[in-house]
């Protein structure tokens, strides 16, 4: 669950940081329409098929749903206002090329000075 939360996380930011409102205002449309649709479908019952709407809280889902989408919306338009406020002289850089490394050459063996080992110590560790 940590890595989805960290790729919409990165999604996001790489999307959206610029244009808020573009995300929470598909968000909130989204979420004022599904509310609208809902508290449409309880009238349309109450008012031709004579359903009561005290004993059912689809009313009040429907108004809930609307509400959160107003809100949502207003959250991506004050988003939208700080980032034309203050981000208005960010500029967008992009990458015009990508160097890669070159493969490492083989070096050539170190040649060994006179009167040392591999240890650089000269043999003054050896076993007698």
């Amino acid at each position: 669950m940590g890595r989805l939360l960290d790729i919409l996380n990165v999604f996001f930011l790489t999307r959206f940081t610029r244009t808020p409102l573009r995300f929470f205002g598909l968000l909130g449309a989204g979420l004022f329409s599904l509310g609208f649709a809902i508290d449409l479908v309880a009238v349309l019952e109450k008012v031709f098929f004579a359903t009561g709407l005290s004993d059912r809280a689809v009313l009040l889902l429907g108004v809930l749903l609307m509400v959160l989408g107003v809100q949502t919306l207003s959250l991506g338009l004050i988003g939208e206002i700080i980032i034309f406020t203050h981000a208005r002289h960010v500029r967008d850089y992009r990458i015009a090329e990508v160097i890669r490394n070159p493969p490492r050459p083989d070096l050539a063996p170190v040649p060994q000075a006179p009167g040392l080992d591999d240890t650089g110590m000269g043999g003054a560790l050896q076993a007698s």
